[in-house]
């Protein structure tokens, strides 16, 4: 619900009377959802009044993040359809705004990503974000890796390598990780599922681990993007691929030259055990997301993405209404 009288505005403002964070961050945008694909009106608004809201998934409670660029070291994006945003970061761009980019391309039917555009057009779309970006500043993201029937066999092989013939030129890295068997992500495959068998043929259950780590060596050592393969807080597949990070301070160092981070905290900040990524503010808020993923961990509740879908308001300092 979007603000509708400067009264409930004034109320609000009472209770965020000040920056939570007017230390230079890092801000994420967003691993909860997709936001270049879907509000990049309200990203761009958000950019020019300077801040956004951002509630706490787990206490509901709003903080107010500052986006002037003062506060702000750098933007990491994340998308599996960034064209709809390509002419607003091109005027990002022309402030001076420092930006690195991940991009999810798994290769998946319809059946699994609904509402997906085809892996050909998102290439395209990265060929386009290659020529606006310095080289280094794209992250290709093979995530989840999701295999049929349970197996990585031939067909995902093909699709893998489809792919990074395609993209190895274009990209810093690979990010990969195997799909977590949440209960809520659980539920989007039935028994019986070609793509992510349940029950008693589950992925954990009918995959071995010998049969992951051939497949990771395999990409590691014989793919087009070989040597570039890393996985962030992914114990099983150590060994065979780089451990790497989503968010590195030390990726805009290296894209777009040294500033100091100064967020007055340690800039290390695992997410979970085994992350190794440096601090960051994510912007997004989980049940946004109308892309229809069925693996996707950020949605619990399909009808509470429609919901706010429908309530959304490119104006509101909050995404998803307040």
């Amino acid at each position: 619900m979007a603000f509708t009288n400067a009264s409930a505005m004034g109320i609000i403002n009472e209770k965020l009377n000040r920056m939570d964070d007017r230390a230079t961050n890092i801000i994420s945008v967003s691993r909860r959802t997709d936001i270049p694909a879907f509000y990049g009106e309200w990203f761009e608004k958000r950019i020019s009044e300077g801040f956004v809201d951002v509630p706490n998934p787990f206490n509901r409670k709003v903080r107010r993040v500052s986006l002037l660029e003062a506060d702000v070291f750098g933007y990491v994006f994340w998308s599996k359809n960034p064209k709809p945003f390509l002419p607003r970061l091109e005027r990002l761009l022309s402030k001076n705004i420092r930006v690195l980019f991940h991009v999810t391309i798994t290769g998946l039917p319809k059946t699994v990503e609904q509402r997906i555009p085809p892996s050909d057009d998102v290439i395209l779309s990265v060929r386009e974000l290659s020529k606006m970006l310095p080289p280094g500043s794209i992250i290709w993201r093979f995530d989840p890796m999701l295999s049929h029937e349970g197996h990585f066999h031939q067909e995902f092989r093909d699709r893998f390598l489809s792919l990074s013939e395609q993209l190895a030129p274009l990209v810093d890295r690979v990010m990969v990780s195997l799909i977590d068997p949440m209960k809520k992500t659980r539920r989007n495959f039935p028994e019986g599922d070609l793509w992510w068998p349940s029950g008693k043929n589950s992925l954990d259950e009918q995959t071995s681990q010998d049969e992951v780590q051939e497949t990771l060596r395999w990409m590691q050592e014989k793919s087009p993007i070989a040597g570039r393969v890393f996985s962030c807080t992914e114990p099983g597949l150590s060994g065979a691929v780089l451990p790497g990070a989503c968010i590195l301070k030390s990726d805009f160092e290296r894209v777009w030259g040294s500033q100091k981070l100064d967020s007055g905290k340690p800039v290390s900040a695992p997410l979970r055990v085994g992350c190794g990524c440096d601090r960051s503010v994510d912007i997004g808020v989980y049940d946004t997301c109308p892309g229809g993923c069925r693996y996707c961990y950020a949605v619990a509740s399909p009808e509470k993405v429609l919901s706010r879908w429908e309530k959304y308001d490119q104006m509101s300092p909050m995404l998803g209404g307040i």
